[in-house]
């Protein structure tokens, strides 16, 4: 029964977020087709550029499905090696630089902080799919902020908007697979991008969790376990000399 509930959320998911995008595309694919010599430049730019956003939007559907599925079955393997926390997060937002021209992102990084030993990769699909709700869900007049704060044996990340928020009682909730808030101006997807992050954080052992903040706001923070103290190198490995 659960499989089967499971099931139909999923399709019902996919029918609803990829019926629009199909329309769109469509639409404007016949108008080109169709009207193409009645059409000014700034208009066939428009129809094209429509093409292209809704096509990416269903391609980020796909990638979600095939991501989740990947982490589900178990056939994701990390791929741990020793990198800085700042150069994660930097990737991260060169990822959405498009998407986050016009927002103002404030950075909250501790000095020295020490390298962690992760899937840089995996980890950076954490932080962009984090960065991208919030970007979604708050007015784009209003900052993002990102705190990044070293504790005794765990390391911990926080995204944090300005938005509406959530109601209280659906903070859990919204990591469930397919679990959507509608609203009149919610974004199209499927559900499984808050699912995927907290896959990606407890195959390293840590936990996420999404708080209101003080002031209106949600913020998506995860901990990452600190286990292993980073190698060593001698100067003989290094290549250096004194």
């Amino acid at each position: 029964m659960q499989t089967e509930a499971l099931r139909n959320s999923l399709l019902s998911s996919i029918s609803h977020d990829l019926r629009t995008p199909l329309a769109t595309i469509i639409g404007a694919a016949t108008t080109l087709e169709t009207d193409a010599e009645r059409l000014s430049e700034n208009s066939r730019k428009k129809l094209a550029n429509a093409i292209a956003e809704e096509a990416q939007r269903i391609s980020d559907l796909t990638t979600k499905i095939l991501e989740m599925a990947k982490l589900e079955t178990g056939e994701v393997v990390l791929n741990k090696e020793w990198y800085a926390p700042e150069e994660i997060i930097g990737s991260a937002l060169r990822c959405l630089d498009k998407k986050l021209k016009y927002r103002q992102v404030n950075l909250h990084i501790a000095q020295d902080l020490a390298l962690i030993h992760v899937d840089a990769v995996l980890l950076q699909q954490v932080i962009v799919n984090l960065l991208d709700n919030a970007d979604k869900y708050s007015p784009v007049e209003l900052p993002i902020d990102i705190f990044v704060e070293p504790n005794v044996s765990s390391l911990t990340i926080s995204i944090a908007d300005r938005g509406l928020g959530i109601p209280e009682n659906l903070l859990k909730k919204i990591f469930d697979k397919f679990f959507q808030i509608r609203t009149e101006s919610a974004q199209s997807g499927v559900g499984l991008g808050l699912s995927i992050c907290r896959a990606i954080v407890e195959a390293h052992g840590g936990e996420i969790h999404a708080l209101l903040r003080e002031g209106g706001g949600l913020e998506m923070k995860f901990n990452l376990p600190v286990l292993e103290k980073p190698p060593v190198m001698d100067l003989e490995e290094s290549g250096l000399t004194l």
